[in-house]
């Protein structure tokens, strides 16, 4: 995982609270693959570590966020019954790279607030 967000609660110790996954614009079709599953795994062993450490399962939504070049995609990994992990495809985007292209910028920009909301 290329970046870690953590949470510091100032009172106990710090806690992953989201993964990011970072790729060169023209990185292989495997190495896109690699990286969600790298994401992926990575965000449920932080809905472990949160379970392990009491917080209530229901509430416990972890993000990851792939980029890819110019490419954006966020999940959230949940646990949805004792065992079972469920990662859902929360939306994705494509940062502008002209001015014909600015829409997708709200677009890019929401996703992100997603991924800050989850946090």
């Amino acid at each position: 995982v290329d970046v870690r967000v953590v949470r510091d609660n100032f009172k106990q110790k710090e806690t992953d609270s989201g993964n990011v996954e970072l790729s060169r614009l023209d990185a292989s079709v495997s190495k896109i693959i690699s990286d969600r599953v790298k994401v992926l795994i990575e965000s449920k062993c932080v809905v472990d570590r949160l379970l392990y450490e009491g917080k209530l399962s229901s509430s416990i939504v972890v993000p990851a966020l792939q980029l890819s070049g110019l490419r954006a995609r966020l999940y959230s990994v949940r646990i949805a019954a004792d065992g079972l992990y469920v990662a859902v495809d929360e939306g994705s985007s494509i940062l502008p790279t002209t001015v014909t292209e600015i829409q997708s910028l709200r677009k890019t920009f929401c996703l992100l607030e997603k991924f800050k909301v989850v946090n």
